[in-house]
């Protein structure tokens, strides 16, 4: 009983907050996630089927996101980390689990390829902390134009606003494509570096290229803004984010 307050009193959104009070095996999921991580806050995910409810929440730990599904058949608790990927599924009858183990969502990148990884951009965040500087982090891919043709504007925006600029590229990009753009229109090979990062890719940052998001040491401040804005359009909207 305890551990199913512990994971009411914790933020929800209107959606998410009914179904997680009738879901079966609730404490034994509840149990669980809380061995895993302490959880930021659950949010409803959209998805395509009508008899199942997606929740997702990051955690105190930098790179790791749960998830829940709740479904008829039973449900399920997703732990996403950048070693592999846990999901544990519920027996809506008894409550037994059944484990499996998948290597982690940017598997696919090489270890010992350049990147910038969770722990990477931890280490930037901490410094902007210390700083107590904004970043402006800015994800472009060889695939999107408009990505990497405007690249010195959003440069320039950075140096006006006096914001820590990182550049990462699309982890689902052509290696090939990326540096042969990158020859094409002088992008410094410190862009080259794919971002093999679950936060981001939890964020759905990957899912649009541009995107700029804005961030200091107490976290993220704006939900990804995906797509090509002129300097101006860009100004205002960074400046209207730090106010709030």
């Amino acid at each position: 009983m305890i551990l199913a307050l512990v994971l009411l009193s914790l933020s929800f959104d209107s959606q998410a907050k009914e179904p997680l009070k009738q879901i079966p095996c609730f404490n034994e999921v509840s149990d669980l996630q809380l061995t895993w991580e302490t959880i930021k806050g659950w949010k409803t995910i959209a998805n395509d089927v009508s008899d199942q409810t997606i929740l997702q929440s990051g955690t105190d730990t930098f790179g790791v996101w749960i998830e829940l599904i709740i479904a008829k058949k039973g449900n399920t608790l997703i732990r996403f980390a950048p070693e592999h990927t846990e999901i544990v599924s519920f027996n809506k009858k008894d409550c037994t689990r059944n484990v499996r183990i998948q290597p982690g969502p940017l598997a696919f990148i090489q270890k010992n390829e350049q990147s910038v990884t969770d722990a990477d951009l931890n280490i930037w965040i901490k410094d902007l902390d210390s700083r107590s500087v904004t970043g402006l982090l800015y994800t472009w891919s060889p695939h999107m134009n408009l990505s990497y043709i405007n690249l010195d504007e959003v440069i320039e925006v950075a140096k006006k606003l006096k914001l820590d600029l990182k550049v990462v590229l699309d982890p689902r990009a052509s290696q090939k494509a990326a540096e042969s753009v990158a020859k094409k229109y002088k992008i410094p090979d410190s862009y080259l570096k794919r971002a093999r990062s679950v936060e981001l890719d939890r964020r759905e940052i990957y899912t649009h290229y541009p995107s700029y998001h804005l961030i200091n040491g107490k976290g993220w401040i704006n939900t990804p803004r995906l797509g090509y804005d002129s300097p101006k359009k860009l100004i205002e909207y960074i400046q209207e984010e730090l106010k709030k």
